[in-house]
């Protein structure tokens, strides 16, 4: 992680060297990312950025781990209501905050797109086991609330959860849109919002159906048709014959 040289950086220098490295490590595979381009870019020596982060998978580290995550919460409203209803918003602000921010998206889709590297899968699985633990600590605190099922699988639905906030939701909505990664990620095509919103609502509501307590869920699902009654044999008796 950063050094406390790189903290103690004035605010302009330090945004121009992430910027700088954002935009290398958005622009190329992890293992053809150049730190002469990021000093170059950033107007610094090469040697300076050795006194900010130990190496170049620390710095790719800080990037992925922290910085995009912090532009994500930064675009994150103040989230309230249900747990299910939270994880709609999380997952609307996120798409909103990287659609207004192409280069972050770029590096987030490269992310998505590479992992034959060493540094990648690591930090990918670094990333996934966060998102576990973020999500585990939210639907246990929905279980104490009475949002989710009082016999939840912790462990089981968290990773349920983080792989449809991650992966799970790129691939959804790249198949329901009909467009590529990089496509959805630097905008080079036209994007229905309205229907990505309806994507991930889809989505959210399949989700709940499985952890609402069996009662909500019942609430939440249309009611069936009721069956009409069978009809009661009459106790009449039949009418009598006139004899001929």
């Amino acid at each position: 992680m950063p050094k406390p040289t790189f903290h103690n950086l004035p605010e302009p220098k330090r945004r121009r060297l992430i910027d700088a490295a954002i935009g290398e490590f958005a622009a190329h595979p992890y293992p053809e990312a150049s730190l002469d381009r990021i000093a170059a870019r950033a107007k610094v020596s090469k040697g300076s950025l050795y006194q900010y982060f130990h190496d170049k998978a620390d710095l790719y580290r800080h990037l992925v781990l922290d910085e995009l995550g912090a532009r994500k919460q930064a675009g994150a409203p103040r989230l309230g209501g249900t747990f299910f209803e939270r994880l709609e918003a999380l997952f609307l602000a996120g798409l909103a905050a990287f659609s207004a921010d192409p280069r972050a998206a770029a590096l987030g889709a490269r992310i998505y797109e590479d992992g034959g590297d060493p540094a990648t899968r690591a930090l990918k699985s670094e990333a996934r086991e966060r998102g576990v633990a973020y999500f585990r600590a939210e639907l246990e605190a929905a279980r104490g609330r009475g949002e989710v099922r009082a016999d939840l699988d912790l462990d089981i639905s968290a990773r349920l959860v983080a792989t449809l906030a991650g992966a799970g939701l790129v691939d959804l909505l790249s198949a329901r849109l009909g467009k590529s990664l990089a496509q959805l990620a630097r905008r080079r095509a036209p994007i229905d919002d309205q229907l990505v919103r309806e994507t991930v609502h889809a989505a959210v509501e399949l989700l709940a159906g499985g952890l609402r307590p069996a009662q909500a869920a019942a609430v939440a699902a249309p009611s069936e048709p009721v069956a009409p009654s069978p009809r009661r044999p009459s106790t009449r008796p039949p009418p009598r014959r006139a004899a001929r």
